[in-house]
């Protein structure tokens, strides 16, 4: 594999927000960073085969939203620093320990926002008119 090639296929996902999670009182860093389009078409598709979502990817009853939620946290939830997501979003302990968790809902929606910017993009390869904007 030549130089160029390895950089390329081993590039960080971009940075979407530093932030933090208080647990228990204590604040702590993480990082929340924009999956590429591929990643995001991976994560509808694993939720379709494990039944939280139905073929035009809306969850299946409130269960279903929640496990596509902690999977999308999965996705884009690092550790400063880190290459590799906090969380493996096709474990199912990993699911669960997230959809359970306290602090959930305090990063949802940047969660949401860092995997919907990319989720665009793949709209509107597809010709979707009406695919949310990119943020930049």
């Amino acid at each position: 594999m030549t130089d160029l090639k390895s950089k390329l296929g081993n590039a960080n996902w971009r940075k979407y927000k530093d932030t933090t999670i208080d647990v228990d009182g204590e604040e702590l860093a993480v990082v929340i960073r924009r999956a590429p389009p591929g990643v995001a078409v991976q994560v509808l598709e694993e939720a379709r085969k494990t039944g939280d979502v139905d073929e035009e990817n809306n969850p299946k009853g409130e269960s279903g939203a929640m496990r596509l939620l902690a999977r999308m946290v999965a996705t884009v939830l690092f550790e400063p620093g880190a290459v590799r997501p906090l969380f493996d979003r096709t474990n199912e302990e990993d699911i669960t320990t997230i959809t359970t968790a306290p602090w959930l809902l305090d990063i949802s929606d940047d969660a949401t926002a860092a995997l919907g910017a990319s989720g665009a993009v793949v709209e509107k390869m597809k010709g979707n008119s009406e695919a949310t904007p990119i943020e930049h």
